[in-house]
């Protein structure tokens, strides 16, 4: 039972490496970690999923569980990125402005 917590790793990763493609696609424009999710994370992370699906019971539930783990652990992490390049950038702005 314990080995279905696995899917969580592993759907880590898989959404990871598609939130860098995404993120490429959109801006048209190379990212960090575009050539790890197409060189390691996509691969691997099929391949885990495959062998992780054939061994461990109630592989339905766990995919969906860690799924929806992922994808709002990812979330966390986007928003705070967006939040902190905002503070960032008005920081930055800021200063600059009053150096004038």
């Amino acid at each position: 039972m314990a080995i279905g917590f696995a899917f969580v790793p592993i759907y880590m990763t898989l959404v990871n490496g598609i939130t860098h493609a995404i993120g490429s696609i959109s801006r048209r424009r190379y990212n960090p970690g575009l050539y790890t999710s197409l060189a390691l994370f996509f691969p691997w992370g099929i391949f885990l999923l495959i062998y992780f699906n054939r061994i461990v019971t109630s592989a339905l539930l766990w995919n969906l569980c860690s799924l929806l783990v992922a994808i709002i652990g990812h979330a966390i992490i986007v928003v705070y990125a967006i939040r902190r390049r905002r503070r960032l950038e008005a920081g930055s702005l800021g200063g600059a402005e009053a150096g004038a």
